[in-house]
Parts: C-alpha cells; structure tokens; sequence
C-alpha cells in the first residue's frame, strides 16, 4: 500500500519471527531482501537509547539546542 504525498500511510508490524523466516528464507533466492530482513531485525531489538552525559562532561561549552529551535533557526 504506497500513499500519495499528503496522505497518510496505515502503520503496521511485522512480527520478528517473520524477520526471522524472512532473513532465511529470501537470503536463498535474493540476497539483498535478506540482508533487509536482518537489518529490520536489528534495529527492532538492538538498544538504542543515547546517554549524552559522558559528552557533556567532556564538551560542557557545547550548545544544546533542542529541534524546534534548530529548525526554526534553519527555515528562518
């Protein structure tokens, strides 16, 4: 299901057991859908949380500017 621009897109979810099968299964027949299915994989279970505390004791002069900010400042 594709969307033209200004429409939204229904969300859904692919359970990880069918990442799993997927990253098996298509690896055989199309490598690079494979390689897309572990890569989905991936960034469904890897913890990516950022912690910006080390950084900020070792860069404390360094500005914290949150994203509406930055962005009002770049379309200004």
């Amino acid at each position: 299901m594709s969307s033209l621009p200004g429409q939204e897109a229904a969300v859904r979810h692919i359970p990880r057991p069918a990442f799993h099968t997927m990253a098996i299964t298509a690896a055989m027949v199309k490598p690079a859908l494979g390689r897309r299915a572990r890569a989905a994989l991936a960034l469904d279970t890897i913890d990516m949380t950022f912690d910006p505390s080390p950084t900020r004791r070792s860069f404390p002069d360094l500005p914290n500017t949150d994203m509406p900010t930055a962005l009002e400042e770049l379309l200004a």
